[in-house]
């Protein structure tokens, strides 16, 4: 019977690895999506205005955008290697065109580019430069002052698919020799280094946050059969979680990347939580009934953490953004995967590697348990003073300043970084803007009226004249990004600074939109660009996340009610879940640290994670009080508790904490404000939850 025994729960372990290896098989194919534009897809203005600039002038986002650097443009030899670079970029296969400075026209002759005009022709290339810079202000864009750094744009090809016009612009850009260096910077290059970064926390932060929980699991359990059992639960559930998400066909992108982490340090903390009760049971009892009993006793609990953290995530439903809904698809999904790992593969593994009588773990972490009883023997100002704690939280909670900052979407350390930082010093900033200009004539090419208007945009944003053809070449790139086909609008580019400070893109735009309606022009004009159109709509969604973050905790106060049979049960559990969450945001507030769509996802889901410590002490206080009276029950149940709580939260900071050296700041931030969150959940739910605890009890044995 016994080896019939071990033979099914071998049999059932094979069915689940052999799952896991399927799943991580069809993972091999998962995509890296480096492109945040789905996050704020929308009815909105602002993004309605961005898509109708992309449908008319193209899709700016698709550019390949290079920094070519010299000691001085102006040199001869350095002249020359541009030239023939721009040559062999316009030959390459895959690309439509190329914008330039000597893509800029002419105004004595606006057919001609400027520095092929016939009376500049045999200049020195440093003079040409130099009267180019004098003459034409929109140069100044595009060339630094000292002739060390120029901008050029590439445009693909669409009809061609990425991986394919990949290849042939690279040997393009490595005929680039001598004395010129070329770099890549734009919107293209920056998706390219965030897929890049996420495929790095996916093959290397994943799997060493894997192997710290395993390490702390060996180090506080003193057995490498807690290892065992604790390991391979979150491996199996990733592995399908990752498996179903590639079938699915849904990209890993800059939102969507923390829920692996999510989903593996979540299941390797109910890992723990289970094996420490059947830990306890193995002490005395027979495995099998050990483990049982265990599973009894324990899942309700895990059950209900799954579920408050599972609702955490689909409260973004509510938030109007593609992204965050399959954010809180996949998070909902992917926790009820690793739930169902953890209870279907703890079991047999624990019947298969366990020993009775166990022995139990070393760590009793006593200094904290009788710091936590000693909070409770004064629960009444511990009480009174959490309630006050809350009250001045909330009321700073209020002061919370939405908030965008593009650098945290730029990886650390790159390539793209050090040149993005030497493009912004040389010219008048590295990102981008557009002033779409409604056309005084809607028939096609540039007609008097159109020029005449043209003009006076122009003084407003470049203190000069803006030289365009009367006919739109439909075989220019620059004409078609300037003037539209139909005649109905023109598009002209703005160097901005990037950033989401005072001196920002934002800041630049209402400057440039202030100087627009002094000279009356408001009403034809408007000013569009993706960070400007990114810093509008992630402050949109910060506000919607807070507002599902808000009904989250409303939904759980409710749950809790119902489920304790107890509105004093409820608010009790309710003040230490809040805390922490609130604690955090105050401290933003506090430092002037705006709340970024990272910080408010962080915040949405740490809160879901921060409920888990109140379920299992209510868990423990739900089992002791079948037998010891509420005062009693109360220590019982947080004397039970510590070693768990104590140990599950150390793992999830360790976790966590793996996150710290991605390459993208916005996971190292959501890391940050997650452990913070995690580690203060743990402090109140052991020191202050307890008094709370025996003030509901208290009122309720006196009815």
């Amino acid at each position: 019977m016994a080896m019939s025994s071990r033979a099914a729960q071998f049999a059932v372990l094979a069915v689940l690895l052999a799952l896991s290896a399927l799943g991580g098989w069809v993972a091999l194919d998962l995509r890296m999506e480096g492109d945040l534009s789905a996050t704020l897809e929308g009815e909105s203005v602002t993004y309605q205005r961005f898509h109708r600039f992309e449908e008319v002038f193209g899709e700016v986002g698709q550019d390949v955008v290079l920094a070519v650097e010299a000691d001085d443009l102006g040199a001869p030899e350095s002249f020359a290697a541009f030239e023939d670079l721009l040559i062999e970029l316009q030959l390459t296969e895959g690309v439509t065109g190329v914008i330039s400075v000597f893509s800029l026209p002419d105004p004595e002759a606006p057919s001609t580019p400027f520095l092929r005009r016939p009376a500049i022709a045999d200049l020195p290339p440093a003079e040409r430069l130099e009267r180019m810079l004098d003459e034409l202000p929109m140069s100044a864009d595009l060339l630094a002052a000292d002739r060390s750094l120029t901008l050029v744009t590439v445009i693909p090809d669409r009809s061609i698919p990425v991986t394919d016009r990949a290849g042939p612009l690279e040997d393009g850009l490595a005929t680039a020799e001598g004395p010129i260096t070329v770099n890549r910077v734009g919107l293209s290059r920056l998706q390219l280094g965030v897929a890049q970064a996420l495929t790095q926390n996916q093959l290397v932060l994943i799997p060493i946050a894997n192997v710290l929980s395993n390490l702390l699991a060996l180090l506080l359990f003193r057995s490498w059969r807690a290892a065992v059992v604790c390991a391979i639960p979150p491996v199996v559930a990733l592995t399908w979680a990752l498996g179903l998400q590639t079938a699915r066909g849904i990209p890993m992108d800059p939102i969507v990347t923390m829920v692996p982490t999510i989903l593996m340090v979540l299941a390797f903390a109910d890992c723990v939580h289970l094996y420490h009760a059947i830990s306890k049971k193995a002490a005395h009892l027979p495995v099998d009934r050990a483990v049982s009993e265990a599973v009894s006793e324990s899942w309700p609990a895990l059950f209900l953490t799954t579920f408050t953290t599972a609702l955490a995530f689909l409260s973004l439903l509510l938030v109007g953004s593609p992204t965050l809904n399959t954010l809180a698809d996949l998070g909902a999904i992917g926790l009820a995967i690793a739930f169902a790992a953890v209870f279907l593969t703890v079991p047999p593994l624990a019947r298969l590697v366990l020993t009775s009588p166990m022995k139990q773990q070393s760590f009793h972490f006593t200094p904290v348990r009788r710091a936590a009883g000693a909070a409770l023997r004064h629960r009444r100002a511990v009480g009174l003073g959490g309630m006050g704690l809350l009250a001045v939280l909330v009321a700073l909670s209020t002061r919370t300043e939405p908030g965008y900052d593009m650098n945290q979407h730029i990886p650390t350390g790159s390539d793209f970084s050090a040149t993005l930082d030497r493009v912004e010093a040389a010219l008048p900033g590295s990102d981008r803007l557009y002033v779409v200009v409604a056309a005084a004539d809607p028939a096609p090419g540039v007609q008097e009226a159109d020029r005449a208007r043209l003009a006076a945009v122009g003084s407003v944003l470049y203190d000069g004249a803006i030289a365009l053809p009367s006919d739109v070449d439909a075989s220019s790139e620059l004409m078609r990004r300037v003037a539209a086909e139909d005649g109905s609008a023109f598009a002209l580019p703005l160097s901005a600074p990037l950033g989401s400070d005072g001196a920002g893109t934002q800041a630049y735009a209402r400057d440039i939109s202030a100087r627009l309606d002094d000279a009356g022009l408001s009403e034809v004009t408007e000013i569009t660009g993706y960070s400007l159109m990114s810093y509008i709509e992630i402050r949109r969604l910060v506000q919607e996340l807070r507002v599902a973050f808000y009904l989250a905790v409303a939904c759980v106060a409710v749950l809790s009610a119902v489920l304790m049979r107890s509105v004093r049960l409820a608010i009790a559990s309710f003040v230490p879940n809040l805390i922490p969450i609130l604690a955090v945001e105050g401290w933003l507030v506090l430092t002037n640290t705006p709340l970024t769509l990272t910080g408010a996802i962080a915040l949405t889901v740490a809160f879901g994670i921060a409920v888990d410590d109140t379920i299992h002490l209510m868990n423990r206080l739900r089992i002791a009080r079948r037998t010891l009276p509420g005062p009693q029950a109360i220590e019982a149940a947080l004397d039970a508790a510590v070693p768990p709580v104590v140990i599950t939260s150390i793992i999830l900071v360790t976790g966590f904490s793996v996150s710290f050296f991605s390459q993208l700041p916005a996971i190292g931030i959501f890391a940050g404000l997650v452990t913070s969150a995690v580690t203060l959940a743990c402090l109140a739910d052991l020191f202050l939850f307890p008094s709370l605890l025996a003030w509901a009890t208290e009122k309720e044995d006196n009815r």
